[in-house]
């Protein structure tokens, strides 16, 4: 239940970077990754406790998010 969230960040981690670096805007990379993380987090603070599979999806994209940053 670990590595799903460290693989996606993988992904989002080299696509932000070569995105990044492609159009000199790292800031803006950052601003709309955190941006991401903090729906996440919103979402992950109220859902109820009864929705574990969007809970969890919710921690995946966070983590992923906030990992790329």
């Amino acid at each position: 239940m670990t590595v799903p969230p460290y693989a996606i960040a993988f992904v989002i981690m080299l696509l932000a970077s070569y995105s990044s670096d492609h159009l000199k805007e790292r800031g803006y990379h950052i601003a709309a990754l955190m941006g991401v993380a903090a729906i996440a987090y919103a979402l992950l603070a109220t859902l109820p406790e009864d929705k574990l599979g969007g809970k969890y999806a919710c921690v995946c994209i966070a983590v992923a998010y906030v990992y790329a940053t």
